[in-house]
């Protein structure tokens, strides 16, 4: 067992080792400007004028080109639409994903071959060195051709459903970077005529970028209570970015469903020991893009410098800045604090028992069936009401912070 454990905790110190190597090497690239510059294609290429030509029958098979250009792509979701008249799905054959690109399905493939859609979202695992940042094969789909197109073609084509998310540090964590999605341009004769595909550069498409238990009601201060004031950034919620780029919130999610939350606040002596805890709700202030609020400390602690760390539910635990003076029958108010998403599990560390959470909860296409509504709401981490493609990004863009303070 002691051998057991001392591999995990080597395997677990490489693993923070390498994050800690790829975000520092990345962070070199640094600039102000966010860029939305990824591109899906079919291939082999065609066009309205040099469709590919094949006959009733036969197989139709492309590749699909994933080109990051300026983004570290994560994940995407897929949703990819066919002519049910013209093509016939191959079942389980019909998309097939590169592990060698996206090592994790995180859902589908959902396929209707009544209406001629397939679904799926794939990504990258709990690793970010594996993003994504040049041109890679991520998959292959796989039709049978069924009914003639006369003199015109069919399209296979990505719907704006279609979406990929960003490790960049240009990027945000809720971020759609797709830019353009090419189709795939079929002309389908009849039975025994076949001609070979031509390829062409295609015009492009342009696709648009596509959150409980309830707190306790916090008790009103007396006037012989230690009452301290805080104000706390939550990652990805307001007007907080996350670690990879801390200072773009633009696409933040700006209306949480828990517009009270419950925090905790930890009072540490100078030689950091524990001292005190206590509770209290801070309240979302949606013009600052923060949660402020007043915690009572018990009058038990004597007048001295402490150290103050605060946390609350899917954040680590985060020290605030400076020593605070703290007295009997006082009101401070403390410095503004800025915490970390990912720790769902409550344990004040990012690792892979988090990630682990977040999948089982991991509801984009369908619903969850091993996640109940306490792990539900820990696992939103962005505070939406959902747990999907937002999460994900966040928790992979956040895990080069793996402890709390």
């Amino acid at each position: 067992m002691k051998k057991a454990s001392s591999t995990l905790l080597m395997v677990m110190l490489l693993f923070s080792l390498s994050i800690a190597t790829w975000f520092l090497q990345n962070k070199q690239s640094i600039n102000s400007n966010a860029s939305s510059s990824t591109s899906l294609s079919f291939f082999p290429a065609t066009s309205a004028n040099s469709a590919l030509e094949t006959s009733v029958g036969n197989p139709v098979s492309f590749d699909i080109m994933l080109d990051p250009n300026a983004n570290y792509i994560s994940t995407v979701r897929l949703e990819i639409k066919y002519n049910a008249s013209k093509f016939q799905a191959t079942g389980n054959n019909t998309l097939q994903i590169n592990p060698d690109a996206f090592s994790t399905i995180i859902e589908g493939p959902v396929l209707d071959d009544s209406t001629g859609t397939i679904d799926v979202t794939a990504a990258i695992g709990i690793d970010p060195t594996k993003s994504i940042k040049q041109l890679k094969k991520i998959g292959t789909l796989n039709l049978i051709a069924k009914a003639e197109t006369d003199n015109d073609y069919s399209l296979i084509s990505f719907t704006t459903e279609t979406q990929a998310y960003s490790l960049s540090p240009n990027d945000h964590a809720f971020e759609n970077v797709m830019s353009t999605a090419l189709p795939a341009y079929i002309h389908i004769l009849p039975a025994g005529q076949i001609s070979p595909p031509i390829q062409t550069p295609v015009p492009t498409i342009l696709l648009s970028p596509t959150p409980s238990t309830p707190p306790s009601p916090t008790p009103t201060p007396l006037a012989t209570d230690t009452v301290l004031t805080f104000t706390a950034f939550l990652h990805s919620i307001g007007n907080s970015g996350d670690t990879a780029n801390p200072t773009k919130n633009d696409f933040s999610n700006k209306q949480p469903t828990r517009t009270a939350r419950p925090f905790t606040t930890e009072i540490y002596s100078a030689a950091n020991q524990p001292v005190a805890t206590a509770s209290g709700n801070l309240i979302y202030n949606a013009t600052n893009g923060n949660y402020t609020g007043t915690i009572i400390i018990p009058n038990t602690i004597p007048s001295n410098t402490y150290i103050v760390k605060l946390k609350t539910d899917s954040y680590l635990k985060k020290r605030i800045d400076g020593i605070s003076t703290i007295s009997p029958a006082t009101k401070l108010t403390l410095a503004p604090v800025t915490l970390v998403a990912g720790d769902i599990n409550g344990d004040n560390l990012i690792n892979i028992l988090d990630y682990n959470q977040l999948m089982a909860c991991y509801s984009d296409l369908a619903n969850s069936s091993s996640c109940d509504t306490i792990k539900k709401t820990f696992s939103d981490l962005n505070d939406d009401g959902q747990v999907n493609l937002f999460d994900y990004n966040l928790f992979i863009r956040e895990i080069q912070v793996q402890t709390g303070d």
